[in-house]
């Protein structure tokens, strides 16, 4: 849809659990029901919102993503994923960060691919103004975690990030 493609992009932190209902069905709300009956636990910031960053550095952040363990060619590794979107302007209100980054370690600068820091994340309620376009996927070993979660565009500066669309 020609609209949808003029909505601003907006970056999603998904958990390993909840990834195929985040593509299929849309990013849920904390306290809906997975298939398996679980409620989706929200990442302890306030209400019932869906939070989203025009930032993939922040939204890809640990405590939003989680970290997903995997072999792979007999190799243990793990993963993190978050949802590329599109969200529907005027549909979020856009604010400085709640993890409380500031406040609880002196960081000035949450984001440095942010000008605006006041405007980092994005609180919506309106599940169906958020349209996955791309799954990214970061993977690294146990113990090594990037510091960032870079865009695709940064590829060959970041070689330990590997995506998948």
């Amino acid at each position: 849809d020609r609209q949808i493609e003029d909505w601003p992009v907006s970056y999603v932190g998904v958990r390993g659990d909840v990834i195929a209902i985040a593509v299929a069905l849309g990013v849920p709300l904390p306290g809906d029901l997975l298939p398996d009956g679980r409620a989706v636990e929200g990442d302890g910031r306030p209400g019932n919102s869906i939070y989203t960053s025009p930032s993939v550095r922040y939204a890809g952040r640990g405590i939003f993503t989680g970290a997903t363990e995997f072999t792979f060619e007999g190799r243990v590794m793990v993963g993190q994923t978050v949802l590329q979107c599109r969200q529907k302007p005027g549909s979020y209100v856009a604010q400085r960060e709640t993890l409380r980054l500031r406040q609880a370690w002196g960081v000035t600068v949450v984001c440095p691919d942010m000008l605006q820091q006041n405007q980092i994340e994005r609180v919506t309620q309106e599940r169906d103004t958020l349209v996955p376009e791309a799954l990214l996927v970061r993977v690294f070993e146990p113990g090594h975690v990037p510091d960032d979660f870079e865009s695709p565009l940064d590829e060959g500066r970041f070689t330990h990030l590997k995506w998948a669309f």
